[in-house]
């Protein structure tokens, strides 16, 4: 068994009891607001307040080894148990801004208490879990004294993202009449109206066969091979905090014509903020009103990405110990999750740029952005030539010089791609097919 813990500590300002001292109203009083003045450097730290209590990770691992004859045969089952206890307060502390609109000058605004606008969102704690499961089989047999073959399967798969306190975890159903709005898409809640505590179905077909081989036509000569399926994890990037909607104290107070009506009064402190039943329909308004709420949430059918590798090499034995090999390899990857996508931009005419910018025209008016996480959608392709010369070291010398010339295409972004997009390199959520190219990791 093997256990893996991780804390994350608080921001800045946490636990300094600033805001309690000043006498800010409806804002954490542990804590320090951030007070931004129009020309003048802004007070209190920007950071997130985020505490991670702990990233929890136990791992158990069970293998089996059994030789008989000219057949090696090892088995073997895993299972990881992962947690992540996920306090994470964007604002807690509280956000004010002055302008200079209604007096000319921001400080005159923060001296008369005159606030242009006011953000707080305190978070539910966040207790997500998942569980990864896998087993296997591989023969290693020796066929002849010049053949050897590698023949296996391994079977995995994680289980979804579910909240372990109290199913506080969102989603969205693209097809379900709102009944806020009238028109499909609705947020939906996991473990209540009869919904699973997972955010999405069970992927169970995730089957890797696996085969090799090793053959010695003649002395000085070998030819070595492969095939191989493997799976990625559920998911393209850590979700630990995600899926959120409901759970948390949001409040956005906004002056109505760009300060020259304050939001609130600053003497007064933030509103009260009050929270949105669990209902279908949350955080919709009827159409024509501007939205104020952008969900997110993982497609019912998500897959785990997958990958196919295939390489057949050469290696000729020259002489002075030296060994000249040249291979072939690749590597093909589908269904791999991409970047978070917003859904809900607007449609294309012909295949350009709408007629007019219109929240109307968008495919759910009643909600700003809405995200789909880590889309199963990417294809990828990597193909290559390698060639290696080595020296094995004798008399004192050892050399190894290597060349590739390689092709890597593919149409997501992956996470610390080199040359990566700022707008995690789509075109438009209607426009796909364009996303196929090089890839930023491609290095010919």
């Amino acid at each position: 068994m093997y256990g893996n813990r991780l804390h994350i500590n608080r921001a800045a300002g946490t636990g300094s009891g600033l805001n309690g001292q000043l006498g800010l109203k409806g804002v954490n009083p542990d804590a320090f607001s951030r007070i931004n003045i129009t020309g003048l450097t802004a007070l209190g730290s920007n950071n997130h307040e985020r505490v991670q209590t702990p990233i929890l990770t136990h791992q158990f691992v069970e293998t089996l080894t059994w030789i008989k004859g000219n057949h090696q045969v090892k088995t073997g089952v895993e299972f990881r148990y992962s947690r992540n206890e996920d306090d994470f307060n964007q604002s807690t502390d509280g956000r004010f801004t002055f302008n200079n609109r209604a007096t000319g000058e921001g400080l005159a605004n923060l001296l008369t208490g005159w606030v242009t606008g006011g953000e707080l969102v305190d978070t539910d704690i966040l207790n997500s879990r998942t569980d990864y499961w896998g087993a296997f089989i591989q023969d290693d047999w020796k066929v002849t004294p010049k053949l050897t073959l590698n023949l296996g399967i391994r079977w995995e798969m994680d289980t979804p993202r579910w909240e372990k306190e109290d199913n506080r975890q969102s989603g969205f159903a693209t097809d379900l009449i709102n009944p806020i709005s009238g028109v499909p898409g609705a947020v939906v809640f996991s473990g209540r109206f009869g919904r699973s505590k997972y955010a999405h179905d069970f992927d169970w077909n995730n089957f890797g066969p696996r085969f090799g081989f090793a053959y010695r036509p003649k002395d000085g000569w070998v030819m070595r091979g492969g095939y191989g399926v493997s799976y990625n994890g559920a998911y393209a990037r850590a979700v630990p905090f995600a899926l959120f909607q409901g759970f948390s104290s949001a409040g956005n107070f906004t002056s109505p014509d760009g300060g020259l009506t304050r939001a609130f009064t600053f003497s007064q402190g933030m509103p009260a903020i009050v929270r949105e039943d669990l209902e279908v329909g949350f955080g919709a308004v009827p159409l024509g009103r501007a939205p104020r709420t952008s969900p997110d949430f993982f497609q019912a059918d998500h897959l785990n990405g997958y990958s196919q590798q295939w390489n057949l090499s050469v290696q000729k034995e020259l002489a002075f110990n030296s060994v000249l090999e040249v291979g072939y390899l690749a590597n093909v990857g589908h269904k791999l999750g991409g970047p978070d996508v917003n859904i809900n931009m607007i449609p294309l005419v012909n295949g350009q740029g709408p007629e007019r910018q219109s929240q109307a025209l968008r495919r759910f008016p009643h909600y700003n952005a809405v995200n789909l996480k880590s889309p199963a959608w990417g294809n990828s392709a990597y193909h290559a030539m390698n060639i290696r010369f080595e020296k094995r070291y004798s008399a004192g010398l050892n050399l190894l010089t290597n060349y590739t010339w390689s092709k890597f295409l593919d149409n997501v972004e992956s996470a610390g791609e080199l040359g990566g997009e700022a707008n995690n390199g789509y075109t438009h959520v209607e426009l796909r097919g364009l996303d196929r190219s090089y890839s930023g990791n491609d290095i010919r």
